[in-house]
């Protein structure tokens, strides 16, 4: 992992090369899509998502999704999970050295941005997948104006519940991501070296952050 420094003090954290001797899953040319994977290729298909797994919770955010669903196709994957993974492997080469930039903002004007999304009924065995983002931005995105943004956290997994409707799941994944921005708000205040355990609750509630989903049900 490298972290790069620029003089306008703006932060780089990049990885570069991670990937660069890991082979994809070897796949015969005649085999089906629903077919099922070989006890080889499913320690081959187990390296590429270790690897990828790492660098998706390190530096690759744009990996998340497309991970975690290949990870649920495990123990017995299909030749068509195989062909998922390779593009993976595939496009993270082809980003390599994806950078996620750390934009300065003075420590009065932070606000917390969390970001959540779910597909209902699209991960294995008719699991629901989703996501959060929580970055630092600034006062002017309550203002609906441009901020700076800066990524912090970030997650994509099946969702623990079974849900059968799109208010279900982004409620779900809503608040699995507001947990998230709490514990990245309890953070922030001992950065400070103001959180104070005991009324911690009332202190976190003085740090401003918003929630932003595109599902109008859950928004109202």
């Amino acid at each position: 992992l490298h972290l790069s420094i620029r003089l306008q003090r703006q932060m780089c954290i990049r990885d570069s090369g991670y990937t660069s001797d890991l082979r994809p899953v070897k796949i015969h040319p005649k085999a089906t899509d629903e077919q099922l994977a070989t006890d080889e290729q499913v320690k081959q298909l187990r390296e590429v998502l270790g690897a990828l797994g790492w660098l998706s919770g390190q530096s690759r955010p744009d990996l998340a999704a497309q991970c975690s669903l290949a990870q649920q196709t495990l123990p017995r994957p299909l030749v068509k999970h195989l062909k998922q993974a390779n593009q993976a492997l595939r496009r993270t080469k082809q980003h390599d050295g994806f950078r996620i930039r750390i934009l300065p903002i003075p420590v009065q004007e932070v606000v917390f941005a969390l970001n959540t999304d779910a597909s209902l009924g699209n991960a294995a065995k008719g699991r629901t997948q989703g996501g959060h983002l929580v970055a630092a931005v600034d006062r002017r995105l309550e203002e609906n104006r441009t901020s700076p943004w800066s990524l912090l956290s970030w997650r994509s997994g099946h969702l623990k519940r079974t849900v059968e409707s799109t208010l279900g799941s982004e409620t779900q994944a809503l608040l699995r991501g507001a947990k998230e921005l709490e514990w990245i708000k309890a953070l922030w205040c001992e950065m400070k070296l103001d959180l104070n355990l005991e009324e911690r609750a009332e202190e976190l509630r003085k740090i401003p952050a918003v929630a932003i989903v595109d599902c109008k049900s859950a928004y109202d």
